[in-house]
């Protein structure tokens, strides 16, 4: 779904550093279906998930789909860690290729 539409448009580039962030709190539901569908269209893009909230749940999922997604999680609880960790992130995935 989202992988598919962005390999399809215009700001996917082929051997480029395509990324995905997923700013969210998680609650939603992902069938097992849904992640192997993400897991085959994830190919070349770095998928990165922001969980907000206090919900462990729907944080363990959201988890759970980065990791199924050989992607990276990341729990914000206040204003200063969302600084530091997003720009931790940004900087982590954000390689240029000569």
């Amino acid at each position: 779904m989202l992988f598919r539409s962005l390999k399809k448009s215009d700001n996917f580039i082929t051997d480029g550093n395509n990324q995905i962030f997923l700013a969210t709190d998680g609650a939603f539901k992902i069938s097992d279906d849904d992640l192997k569908q993400f897991a085959n269209d994830s190919h070349k893009i770095n998928f990165t998930a922001i969980g907000f909230g206090e919900d462990e749940y729907a944080l363990k999922n959201l988890e759970t789909l980065s990791n199924n997604l050989n992607g990276n999680f990341i729990k914000i609880k206040n204003k200063k860690q969302a600084n530091k960790f997003l720009l931790d992130e940004i900087k982590r995935n954000s390689v240029l290729k000569k």
